[in-house]
């Protein structure tokens, strides 16, 4: 008896296309608009050594000297209170309610590679993500789909108190904890950390790119030309999962600029791919 197996082209076939639609959403084709109610930021000075293997092909560790000669790299933790997201080009009544995300990231550059021929050669710096988190299942899903990052959900709000704006988030993890005291108003650096002035501390405010690895280079996500630069802020940090666990846990890690940015217009354009494999 003869036995006649079915076909696995059409199994093949399915496979590529769905790996290629992936591919194509991880590469953030659409620009998005919304609109920030809250916006914190804060960076932390790591040996480079910590993070030295975390950089993909075509990306560099951002890193800082300070005056004693040692070299830092950086960590930046960014949570965003947004409302109305939509793509670009749709009323903000048809955009989604709010939605709290968290992104642990660090600081890299890159080459500009595409682009008007005047831009290329021009070294890009951007936050390449390592974890992310939102509030609400279809956020995640999305965070999911477009990000080669892990993601996952979280409960957090800002909750403004007086002159100040406080923030707690618990996530489903653990990992994504984080909770602070922000006095909007103050600029003061860190105490402890390897900065020495909010001057200095400006350059690791978050830059306007995001960097997402892809099997042809690097995709960047840049925000919007008219978002405005956030401020330096004091904080009163309490906790922050994320650099107690994995490579972080017992690493020297100085929290060293904080940033606000609230109630304003917000988004970022589609993404870019910058190849660095294969031809332009």
């Amino acid at each position: 008896m003869v036995v006649v197996h079915p076909p696995t082209w059409p199994l093949r076939t399915a496979a590529r296309l769905l790996g290629r639609g992936l591919n194509r959403l991880q590469r953030a084709p659409l620009a998005v608009d919304a609109h920030l109610r809250h916006a914190l930021a804060l960076s932390w000075a790591v040996p480079p050594a910590t993070v030295a293997d975390l950089p993909d092909p075509g990306l560099a560790l951002d890193t800082h000297t300070g005056a004693d000669g040692r070299e830092w790299a950086f960590l930046a933790a960014t949570v965003l209170e947004l409302t109305d997201v939509r793509p670009h080009g749709v009323p903000p009544a048809l955009g989604s309610g709010s939605t709290v995300l968290l992104t642990w990231s660090v600081f890299c550059t890159t080459t500009a590679r595409s682009g008007p021929r005047t831009a290329r050669g021009r070294v890009l710096r951007g936050l390449r993500p390592l974890a992310g988190w939102s509030s609400g299942w279809a956020s995640v899903l999305g965070g999911q789909l477009t990000s080669r990052a892990p993601h996952g959900r979280l409960d957090g709000r800002f909750s403004p108190v007086g002159q100040q704006l406080q923030l707690d988030v618990r996530s489903g993890d653990g990992a994504g904890d984080l909770a602070l005291t922000a006095h909007p108003g103050e600029e003061r650096v860190p105490a402890g950390g390897v900065l020495p002035d909010a001057r200095t501390a400006r350059r690791f405010a978050p830059p306007p790119n995001r960097f997402s690895p892809d099997p042809d280079g690097v995709v960047v996500v840049t925000t919007r030309p008219d978002v405005p630069q956030p401020a330096p802020v004091a904080v009163d940090l309490r906790r922050a999962a994320f650099l107690e666990r994995g490579r972080f846990a017992g690493a020297d890690a100085r929290l060293s600029a904080a940033f606000v940015l609230q109630d304003v217009d917000y988004g970022w354009r589609a993404g870019e791919l910058h190849r660095t494999r294969g031809g332009d």
